[in-house]
Formats: C-alpha cells, sequence, structure tokens
C-alpha cells in the first residue's frame, strides 16, 4: 500500500475503504514488510526489497508510475463497488 503526505481527506477515505476491503477478506496490511521473509522461508535466496519514496521534486517517470498504480487501484475499487451483487 502506499501513503501521501500531506493526506487529502479524499485520499485518507479511499485509503481506509481498501484497507477494509483487505482486512474483511482475510489479508494482512503489513504484508508488504513481511514479503522478504515469507521468500526466504519459501527457498528464495538474493531477496532485495524497498521503499520507494515519490514527493514532488521526484523525476516525472517516478512520479507517473505512481499515478499509473494509484488510478489503478481507484478502477479496482470502482469495479467492486459496481460488481456487488
Amino acid at each position: 500500500m502506499f501513503t501521501l503526505y500531506p493526506q487529502p481527506p479524499v485520499f485518507k477515505a479511499l485509503r481506509e475503504y481498501i484497507c477494509a476491503i483487505q482486512i474483511r477478506q482475510g489479508g494482512d496490511l503489513q504484508v508488504g514488510y513481511k514479503l522478504g521473509n515469507y521468500l526466504s522461508k519459501a527457498g528464495f535466496s538474493n531477496i532485495v526489497t524497498k521503499v520507494q519514496v515519490v514527493d514532488a521534486r521526484s523525476r516525472w517517470e517516478e512520479l507517473s508510475s505512481f499515478w499509473v498504480y494509484f488510478l489503478l487501484v481507484v478502477l479496482i475499487i470502482a469495479w467492486l463497488r459496481i460488481s456487488k451483487p
């Protein structure tokens, strides 16, 4: 998951909605932090994890990839809301 600082109110609501869905489906909100350990226990080696910080001073490529990811998440949420029985 990702966050923004300062966090706009609409983004906070979106993030809370995504987290609620993940929890309701049995997901782990901290799985990103645990992924390296899970891969290691599964027998993978040479594992590298990193935190990607994107801010207004970042290069355009970094910002555009962030917004592509963000818009993808928004589209998935919209689809989930539409496809509810």
